[in-house]
């Protein structure tokens, strides 16, 4: 099957998917809690994502479904050095509408970001790392423990456009104000944006 018929479930995140995605399951029970028993396998898959711009391949590896949800086991994403993103764990869920998740992602040597000087874009060269990281939790909350390492062949660059340096620029510019008044405003909003931020985020815990 066309990986291209599961882009809505990361529309925004993902701009590009091609190869071949197979599944193969027994499903059974009662609509509202199915037991699913099967596997998808992921053949020759590519994936870009949308902001950066970073390709992964995933040549040959299987995700296991069962009554429990969704196991992986060694799952491995690779990166354009042929670096390998490991990942071990579940997805585990009662109905398939939502899921609770205990994942282990291990990675070494991977470039997350290969940029020439030459490219379009802002973020310009190399960022490589070896991490271990730990994700436990639901749409609710997140239990998040990892540990990065930047590797010494990293070497990134953040270009400043023109336009962005004017806009830095106070020069000419003269603007009175009531530094109370200034003051409370930020206060108002500070407040404002706080509750509402805290209010569409999940628990988390770092």
């Amino acid at each position: 099957n066309n990986p291209e018929l599961f882009a809505f479930l990361v529309s925004g995140v993902i701009d590009d998917m091609h190869g071949t995605i197979k599944g193969e399951a027994n499903i059974s029970g009662a609509l509202q809690r199915p037991v699913v028993n099967g596997s998808l396998r992921f053949l020759d898959v590519g994936l870009t994502t949308v902001n950066p711009k970073l390709t992964f391949t995933i040549p040959d590896d299987i995700i296991t479904l069962d009554h429990t949800g969704l196991l992986f086991k060694d799952f491995r994403i690779y990166d354009a050095g042929k670096n390998p993103l490991t990942i071990n764990g579940n997805l585990t869920t009662k109905d398939y509408s939502s899921f609770a998740y205990d994942l282990h992602l291990n990675t070494e040597n991977y470039i997350l970001i290969d940029h020439p000087d030459s490219s379009s874009g802002r973020l310009r060269g190399l960022l490589v790392v070896d991490s271990d990281i730990r994700l436990v939790g639901n749409e609710k909350y997140i239990d998040l423990k990892a540990t990065f390492a930047l590797k010494d062949t990293s070497n990134l660059t953040f270009v400043v456009s023109n336009d962005d340096i004017e806009m830095l620029k106070t020069e000419g510019i003269i603007e009175f104000i009531d530094p109370q008044l200034m003051l409370d405003t930020l206060a108002s909003q500070s407040g404002d944006f706080y509750d509402s931020l805290i209010a569409t985020l999940p628990d988390f815990n770092l």
